[in-house]
């Protein structure tokens, strides 16, 4: 069953107090950032005047799985008085530190970072452990594929622009280089892991009713046609006045259109049986 809590308080449990309920819960997670988990939060929970913005730890469980830790990010009020709370992951503590000055060429800078791809992430992470004043907020690395992603597994890097560890890696490694990071929690340490590919998939079944319960589709009409609007216009004969019957340039060019729409500036093709226009 899941349960969530806020500190070492309950903030959900479905075996718990009937007042510890949230409502409209949703966890999502996008590739190579932090994840979000959002509730609705009544005003006759226990807990309504006790969450605060980045002050205690938010966890999600699976059972005894951690799916979720975080911070609360905001909260929102709505005029009846719930409580809209969106937290943001534990990855996201990346932006709580900066990397100081420095360079992959030693003498360069104060601070010497390794010139290999993957001794230059595991840097930047003892760089952000070294600098975090919260030690719930350290972490750890499992895998480090970074040497794959680069075929010399050789690079330069420096700054001088103080960035944030989390703007740091994102821009450095996995916008110039590619891989992926992410994030799990072991025993209850941040483990994160940085893959050079894509090498799992989830061979779990997905069947409408059973494990996919929510579905909507929809249908628009925005480039459907129901009629046809016809645009008058004013015709002139092509090498003489239409009143005039001149169709001598016809009959020495019937393969060309001979009526004109002085309005579109198109031409249209007519033809002419006895004399009379078609």
């Amino acid at each position: 069953m899941y349960r969530i809590f806020y500190g070492d308080k309950t903030i959900f449990d479905p075996y718990g107090n009937e007042n510890e309920v949230v409502s409209d819960a949703s966890l999502s997670a996008n590739l190579n950032a932090s994840a979000y988990l959002d509730f609705k939060m009544a005003i006759n929970h226990p807990l309504y005047r006790v969450i605060a913005e980045k002050s205690d730890i938010v966890k999600l469980l699976w059972d005894d799985n951690v799916l979720f830790e975080g911070q609360i990010e905001s909260i929102d009020i709505d005029i009846k008085g719930t409580k809209s709370v969106s937290c943001v992951s534990a990855l996201d503590y990346l932006n709580d530190t900066i990397v100081r000055p420095y360079s992959t060429i030693k003498g360069e800078s104060d601070l010497t970072a390794p010139s290999s791809v993957d001794g230059y992430f595991q840097w930047l992470i003892d760089q952000h452990n070294k600098n975090v004043k919260d030690s719930n907020k350290l972490f750890y690395i499992g895998v480090n594929q970074g040497a794959n992603l680069q075929q010399n597994n050789f690079i330069y890097r420096s700054s001088t622009n103080n960035p944030t560890t989390a703007s740091e890696i994102s821009s450095q490694i996995i916008d110039a280089l590619g891989g992926y990071l992410s994030m799990r929690y072991e025993d209850g340490r941040h483990i994160l892991d940085l893959d050079s590919d894509i090498h799992s998939m989830n061979a779990q079944i997905i069947d409408f009713g059973v494990n996919l319960t929510d579905f909507s589709k929809k249908i628009a009409t925005n480039d459907q046609y129901t009629a046809l609007i016809a645009k008058g216009g004013s015709p002139q004969f092509m090498n003489g006045g239409f009143e005039s019957g001149d169709f001598s340039y016809w009959e020495s060019h019937p393969d060309t259109a001979i009526v004109t729409d002085k309005a579109q500036e198109g031409s249209y093709s007519s033809y002419f049986i006895e004399g009379v226009a078609t």
